[in-house]
């Protein structure tokens, strides 16, 4: 049972059956060639943890047919973009990295401590500790 109240991820997950063939991320934010490969849908799984959801894709390279899962951990929001239509919707899931959370997290404390952070450190707190992925749902036009 799902409890996060987003309803872009009621679409996301309703797109994800519903369109022939999806193109995901697996890097976040630069989007990358794997971004091209065109995917079936197998299964999904939505799992609810402390930190966020994980999305578990089941997939089918349409090209290869090879056999594969993406997974995408702590998605703290889906959003969908604007630019849509009945052949293609893009979704974008923003995602904690723990790594960069730890780090800023120590950091702030440092930081709080009175330590002089470097222009680099102070950098890192500014960007965040969220990555941003991209999956987009394909029909054909027919």
């Amino acid at each position: 049972m799902i409890t996060i109240q987003n309803p872009d991820l009621i679409f996301l997950l309703a797109d994800l059956e519903r369109f022939e063939y999806l193109q995901l991320s697996q890097q976040p934010d630069v989007p990358g060639k794997d971004e091209l490969i065109n995917h079936r849908l197998i299964g999904k799984q939505v799992i609810e943890t402390k930190k966020g959801l994980i999305l578990v894709l089941e997939l089918e390279n349409m090209d290869t047919g090879e056999k594969y899962n993406y997974s995408y951990p702590d998605i703290i929001n889906v959003e969908m973009n604007n630019n849509w239509s009945e052949h293609m919707v893009k979704y974008y899931l923003t995602c904690i990295n723990r790594e960069k959370e730890y780090e800023i997290n120590q950091l702030m404390e440092h930081q709080r401590l009175g330590v002089k952070l470097d222009r680099k450190e102070l950098e890192l707190i500014t960007e965040g500790y969220t990555n941003i992925y991209r999956i987009l749902c394909l029909n054909s036009r027919k």
